[in-house]
């Protein structure tokens, strides 16, 4: 309809827009970012596409606004004053939070779908089972259509685009041009009209008829004993009444979905595969107390650890006295033994001295041992002279 009045969206470019598939060969009509954006919402409070909250987080938190704040560089488009139009079913669960990420209310346009055809689609694309494709159905409705702040400016049923003779054209035609006035002349908005949308829409009909005959196919082939198909019917005969009254509020959508969500919180274990935000959270609980029982443990085994590391310091430290002890003694020890060889040293020094002392006084007595023999031997001499003489006398 955009394209027709020549408003051009930059989300749906080749390289921003997911790619067709099999499942959807024309398209998803889907921009890459917003859908990171949205699994990162998800993921940011522990959920998923599959695996939803049923009761809305805080995103007013002050933890919350930091994270969706931190997500306004990631949608340059999204955040810029110019038209935009973008679509992804997590925006049933997420729509709230872009209040902060891109702190304006978006205005939304709902379709909402016949729970099981959504179950049989998500059995048939994703495997997963009846019932817990009926409380998906229940989680994103309940999101989309219960929240009194950002409820959607029109709600549709998809059903209301099988037979021309339902087309909803004058409220999609005022909806339109309530919307898009800033964006479009004075002469687009006259062509804004029942008649163009009506011509837009036909374009698909043949699709849409080959699409509802598929459809009522998977309904008569749902499997038998599924437990919340009869509740999700009387929910969305209410909500498909009033979706075609046009007077659809967000307390009556609660009213509505209230015994089905009732049955998928009294019944979890029943529904195969299905883990909310609320069991999420639960499972998350008895982690944490695993978790701080573990962390106990850790600590009493930390706490040991550390006594006995207090011990082993203590015996090092008692080590290193007596390591500091021995060197003491080891150091006084050398300090005695370089002290008693200096006093060797000195010892020998002196005894070599009185060593030489004695050689010397040796070599004297030796000399006078020999003036004396020689002194002897001169006066045997002077006694035979003497003798002599007197014998001549």
């Amino acid at each position: 309809m955009a394209n027709q009045l020549g408003l051009v969206n930059p989300l749906f470019a080749d390289s921003a827009a997911l790619p067709a598939t099999f499942e959807n060969s024309k398209g998803y009509f889907e921009s890459r970012s917003l859908l990171q954006a949205n699994d990162r919402i998800l993921s940011f409070f522990e959920c998923s596409w599959d695996f939803p909250w049923l009761g809305q987080p805080d995103f007013a938190a002050a933890q919350s606004r930091a994270f969706l704040a931190g997500l306004r560089a990631d949608l340059p488009i999204h955040t810029r004053d110019h038209f935009w139009i973008d679509k992804d079913p997590r925006l049933c669960l997420t729509s709230e939070a872009y209040r902060h990420v891109l702190l304006r209310q978006i205005p939304l346009i709902a379709i909402v779908r016949h729970p099981i055809e959504v179950a049989a689609s998500l059995q048939a694309r994703d495997g997963i089972p009846p019932d817990r494709g009926l409380a998906l159905w229940a989680a994103y409705n309940l999101a989309l259509l219960g929240q009194e702040s950002g409820a959607p400016r029109l709600c549709l049923s998809f059903e209301s685009f099988a037979s021309p003779a339902t087309w909803p054209l004058q409220r999609l035609s005022s909806v339109l041009s309530a919307l898009w006035d800033e964006w479009l002349e004075p002469a687009q908005l006259e062509r804004l009209s029942p008649a163009l949308v009506e011509q837009v829409i036909g374009r698909s009909y043949a699709d849409g008829q080959v699409r509802q005959r598929a459809v009522l196919q998977t309904r008569l082939t749902l499997p038998p004993g599924v437990l919340l198909v009869e509740t999700a019917v009387e929910a969305w005969q209410g909500l498909q009444t009033r979706l075609l009254a046009g007077d659809l509020t967000p307390g009556v959508a609660q009213a509505l979905l209230g015994p089905l969500v009732a049955r998928v919180l009294a019944c979890p274990g029943a529904i195969p595969g299905w883990r909310s935000g609320t069991d999420q959270l639960g499972a998350l609980r008895a982690e944490c107390r695993q978790r701080e029982l573990e962390l106990e443990a850790a600590r009493s085994s930390l706490r040991s650890q550390t006594q006995v590391l207090s011990e082993l310091n203590a015996a090092q430290t008692r080590l290193q006295q007596e390591r500091d002890a021995l060197e003491g003694r080891h150091s006084a020890l050398s300090q005695q033994q370089e002290h008693t060889k200096e006093r060797l040293a000195a010892r020998r020094e002196r005894n070599a001295a009185l060593q030489l002392k004695l050689d010397r006084k040796r070599q004297l007595i030796r000399q006078l041992r020999h003036q004396r023999d020689h002194a002897l031997a001169l006066l045997g001499a002077l006694r035979q002279l003497i003798a002599r003489a007197i014998r001549q006398i």
